[in-house]
């Protein structure tokens, strides 16, 4: 499993972006956003470098882990691959990097910023609780071809206004409830699955979340 300072782990970049704050840069807030709209949108990459050669994949799954909702109005997210290099504290609404735009604002450009379609679509409304994203196609093919792996966005669809809100790689009140990416690697001489050491999620105690 990858989770931020997890056995000394730090290969988990993210941040969001926002439409009404454009030339903002969120990197280092403890939570990552989305909103009804495609107004605010997530972006995540995991570095897979550490794992050396990677093994035959069968299934990554990644986790996030819902906080918080602005309202009780529901929202479906939308996983989508990106496309194009990003830097966790310099990105932007309009800018990937310093000096460098996105193809379109907010990473929206299909076919050079983003996937042109959706990945996963997955409806919101209750907090507190995982979302698992299957991710493992992804993951073949940023085994198969390391430098294409510029990780996901995700942006939120919804009739009402609404932010939902998860915990970032940041997140100071918690460190296990970071976005995780766990991957089942397939053993050559059996050729049976074996999952990389996870913590159940209903072990999990609930602590108190603090918003700021």
């Amino acid at each position: 499993m990858l989770q931020q300072g997890l056995h000394d782990y730090q290969g988990c970049t993210d941040t969001h972006i926002f439409g009404w704050e454009p030339a903002e840069n969120f990197g280092d807030d403890g939570w990552l956003r989305i909103r009804s709209g495609g107004w605010r949108s997530t972006l995540i990459r995991y570095d897979l470098s550490t794992l050396g050669e990677i093994p035959s994949i069968q299934k990554a799954t990644l986790y996030l882990y819902l906080l918080s909702r602005s309202n009780e109005n529901a929202m479906t997210a939308h996983l989508h691959e990106l496309l194009r290099a990003w830097e966790e504290d310099e990105a932007t609404w309009e800018h990937s990097s310093t000096g460098n735009l996105w193809g379109a604002a907010g990473a929206t450009a299909a076919g050079i910023d983003r996937s042109a379609t959706a990945l996963h679509s997955m409806p919101l409304s209750a907090t507190n609780r995982w979302l698992a994203w299957d991710i493992t196609d992804l993951l073949l093919s940023w085994a198969e071809n390391p430098s294409s792996n510029y990780g996901i966005i995700i942006a939120g669809e919804g009739a009402g206004g609404v932010e939902y809100r998860f915990a970032s790689s940041e997140y100071a009140w918690g460190d296990y409830l970071r976005p995780r990416l766990e991957i089942q690697f397939i053993q050559e001489a059996t050729a049976t699955a074996t999952p990389t050491a996870t913590i159940a999620i209903s072990s999990f105690v609930q602590l108190p979340l603090l918003m700021r």
